[in-house]
């Protein structure tokens, strides 16, 4: 797992035997070892550590999973779901950055946007080189 030295200041430390039901806000990290049931949002990171159990609808910038978590996940930057990890869920991501080590599972849809290098409004942008290679094939 992630040290929370890397990433930023741990705001939030929810110890196994200990459960949560309703919403929380933080602005750095969560370390999650017990048990939350609601809705946790964040700009930065959220850590599910191996005893930790989530069912909730998850809004933060940065997701580490490895223990459980169930419902609608929006992450920001990336997710990793480690060998223990178990997600069960929709799971929508802003950037195209999904780690899922071998053994993890995933139950759910994805939903991933990608960056396009050449989007419906610019067809311009591939017409002159079709232009050049077919003018290359006229002179041969």
């Amino acid at each position: 797992m992630k040290d929370s030295s890397e990433g930023g200041e741990l705001n939030g430390y929810l110890g196994q035997g200990t459960w949560i039901k309703g919403e929380i806000h933080f602005t750095d990290t969560l370390r999650v070892d017990g048990k939350v049931t609601g809705k946790i949002v964040s700009e930065r990171e959220l850590i599910v550590g191996r005893t930790g159990e989530v069912e909730a609808e998850i809004e933060v910038g940065t997701l580490s999973v490895a223990g459980r978590i169930s419902g609608t996940i929006k992450v920001k930057d990336r997710v990793e779901i480690h060998r223990q990890g178990r997600v069960y869920g929709e799971l929508k991501l802003e950037a195209p950055t999904l780690i899922i080590e071998e053994g993890a599972v995933f139950e759910g849809s994805i939903d991933m946007k990608t960056p396009r290098e050449n989007s419906p409004s610019e067809p311009a942008a591939v017409e002159p080189e079709l232009k050049a290679v077919q003018e290359m094939k006229l002179d041969s």
